[in-house]
């Protein structure tokens, strides 16, 4: 007997409103469940997709993109983007409603600052 998921992100209407898709295969059987997200979640999923976007476009490997929130390590209410590139980690801690607001908007200054995150890693050779 074998369990395995899958997830994919299910646009509903654009906006915030949007689901994520699971995928479980139970007995040979593939069933789909949605789950509808909030705007913290798909803010962070909006993020990492974005971080992957300007590494791509800056021809940046990256060995990981990581997006997490409540930790033992991480203050109350806020989120650490933390990317690794060659060996080399980078990390910025975003407080819970700049992480909301990347749900809605690709602008202002969590994105200024993810922008900033990124131009310190080390560049291609």
């Amino acid at each position: 007997m074998s369990l395995q998921c899958t997830s994919r992100l299910v646009p509903a209407g654009g906006g915030v409103n949007a689901a994520v898709g699971l995928g479980v295969v139970w007995l040979n059987t593939l069933e789909f469940y949605a789950m509808t997200l909030t705007a913290f979640q798909l803010g962070k999923l909006r993020i990492a997709a974005h971080v992957r976007e300007e590494l791509d476009r800056a021809g940046i490997a990256a060995d990981s993109i990581q997006c997490l929130s409540d930790g033992v390590h991480l203050p109350l209410g806020s989120t650490r983007l933390t990317i690794a590139v060659g060996g080399t980690l980078a990390h910025l801690d975003l407080m819970t409603h700049e992480v909301e607001d990347c749900a809605v908007i690709v602008a202002g200054d969590p994105w200024r600052k993810i922008a900033a995150l990124i131009g310190q890693l080390p560049r291609p050779k």
